[in-house]
Formats: structure tokens, C-alpha cells, sequence
């Protein structure tokens, strides 16, 4: 009986350690989650809402360790209604999630990285974009 109620209280212990965020670490007011540590990478999912023009970097600095911004989370600004423009130029990933940036319905501008090669299932839908140029490397739009 004094095994189980160790047991109870050490899950009790570890259960009020886990955070209730949906991301792991902020930034410049972009949230992102770790995917890997030995890898040193990790994905954007989110931002505050006072971003309007996001700049999504190539990588990101926490706790003293820089971490590869590999991936953006799939549905991570769903919704957003103040994001303006964002811009992927200055990172390397080779995929936008799908509906990164669904339902965005301020997003006008998007500037995409050379190195992008999928733009998944309802990644930009219902967003008023006026301006996106594609680049030659990709190759689907629309497929996981």
C-alpha cells in the first residue's frame, strides 16, 4: 500500500509540472514548440496577438541554445485575424503545414523561401492574399 501511494504522489508531482501552454517557448512574440533536441530543431507554432508582420526566422535563440526552425505547426495562426503579411524568405523549410494560415482573413502579403517545395491542404484558405509570388521549387499545392 506504501508503494501505491508513492507511486500516486509521484505522478500527482509530475502531472502539476506539465505546462498548460500550447507551445514550449516564446520569442520575439513567436511561440514555438522543441521537436528535437539533439537535432536542434523546432516549429513555429504561434505568435501574439500584437504580430502583425511576421518574419519567420531561419532560426531562433532559448536558454542559451539555437534551435533550426524546421516546420510550422499544422492550423498554428489559424484564424489569426491580425496578421497582415508574413514573410519565409530568410528560412529555409521546404513546407507550409496545412492550414498554417487558414482563415486569416487580414493576410494580404506573403513572401515564400526559394527553398519551399509544399504548400499542404488549406495552408492560405479564406485569406484575401494580394500579393505571393510561388517559386520554381515547389512542387505541390494542396497534398500532404
Amino acid at each position: 500500500m506504501k508503494t501505491f501511494k508513492t507511486k500516486l504522489l509521484t505522478i500527482a508531482l509530475l502531472l502539476c509540472g506539465i505546462s498548460a501552454s500550447a507551445y514550449d517557448f516564446e520569442a520575439n512574440g513567436l511561440y514555438y514548440n522543441l521537436l528535437s533536441a539533439s537535432g536542434k530543431t523546432c516549429e513555429l507554432a504561434g505568435c501574439s496577438q500584437d504580430v502583425m508582420n511576421m518574419n519567420i526566422p531561419a532560426s531562433v535563440t532559448t536558454r542559451g541554445i539555437t534551435l533550426t526552425v524546421s516546420s510550422i505547426k499544422e492550423s498554428a495562426f489559424e484564424n489569426n485575424t491580425n496578421l497582415l503579411s508574413v514573410s519565409f524568405v530568410d528560412n529555409p523549410m521546404t513546407s507550409v503545414a496545412a492550414n498554417s494560415f487558414k482563415g486569416c482573413t487580414n493576410l494580404t502579403q506573403v513572401e515564400l523561401s526559394n527553398t519551399l517545395e509544399t504548400i499542404e491542404t488549406g495552408a492560405f484558405d479564406g485569406c484575401p492574399i494580394s500579393k505571393m509570388v510561388i517559386p520554381s521549387n515547389v512542387k505541390t499545392v494542396g497534398a500532404k
